[in-house]
């Protein structure tokens, strides 16, 4: 349920067979992008980040900001990222904004569900062919064809020789 309800899963320690390493596998199964961080080659809890960084299952991250990289966030990413959550400096407690420019509104709001379980697909990361996006998402593949149009058209996604993937803004 971890790695599908997350765009990104980041495994900071994990053995060599470990339920943290379960997760990642799942995450890799549904197409969400996986990070590691790497700890000291000495330690046995560094075993699995180690093993997935090296079979290039998961990207290698040491900070927060690479962690915001990877799911299209800017350079202000630790402050972008509390926005979405709510929690700026001129947040009201407790209060969620209703306004139409809300910074956690979703990029596909307002796009039909198709498009948007297309987006839920796609990774920053690892392209895919409308195929394996078609399979994923239970879009057909004419509406997975329109859809990455139309995310393309609104500079949500981009595709280069190896496949789609989401477009960082």
């Amino acid at each position: 349920m971890i790695a599908a309800f997350s765009r990104l899963t980041i495994i900071t320690e994990a053995r060599h067979r470990s339920g943290a390493l379960n997760t990642a596998s799942h995450a890799v199964e549904l197409g969400r992008d996986v990070a590691a961080v790497p700890g000291s080659v000495f330690s046995p809890n560094s075993a699995g980040t180690h093993r997935l960084i090296r079979s290039g299952a998961a990207e290698l991250i040491s900070s927060p900001a690479e962690a915001a990289e990877l799911l299209g966030l800017g350079p202000d990413a630790p402050a972008e990222a509390a926005e979405l959550l709510g929690l700026g400096p001129d947040a009201p407690a407790g209060v969620a904004a209703s306004e139409p420019d809300d910074p956690r509104q979703r990029p596909v709001d307002g796009l039909p569900a198709e498009v948007g379980m297309l987006y839920d697909v796609l990774s920053f990361t690892r392209p895919m062919s409308p195929d394996e996006i078609s399979a994923r998402s239970g879009v057909t593949i004419l509406q997975t064809l329109r859809g990455l149009s139309t995310l393309q058209g609104r500079g949500l996604a981009v595709r280069n020789d190896a496949g789609w993937k989401l477009a960082r803004t």
